[in-house]
């Protein structure tokens, strides 16, 4: 019986191989959509402003470090913002402790 046993587990570990691509763990770690924000600086220096970011429901931030620069006179742009994952993102802007805006994106 033990021997049967071994054998159908072997047989469905096989099926599972065989049909399953080889691809597929690649194309979900790949789904990733790189987003830029430009906002109002608001008569903040944008330098001086920092980011994070976590997805709800998820105890994880985000993959990297994004930085806010200067796009002209009265914006700020974010870059290096990366969602890594399917589902919704909070994105903050702060400056110290004060969080000046929060944004959602809900990555389909």
């Amino acid at each position: 019986m033990k021997f049967l046993i071994k054998i159908i587990a072997i047989y469905l570990l096989l099926i599972l191989y065989l049909y399953i691509p080889s691809s597929f763990e690649n194309n979900v770690q790949n789904i990733k959509e790189q987003v830029s924000i430009v906002f109002n600086s608001n008569n903040h220096v944008c330098t001086a402003l920092s980011v994070s970011g976590y997805m709800k429901g998820h105890s994880h931030g985000l993959p990297t470090e994004p930085k806010v620069s200067n796009l002209n006179h009265n914006h700020c742009i974010i870059n290096g913002i990366y969602l890594n994952m399917m589902g919704l993102w909070v994105i903050n802007i702060r400056s110290g402790n004060e969080i000046l805006k929060e944004i959602k994106f809900n990555v389909h």
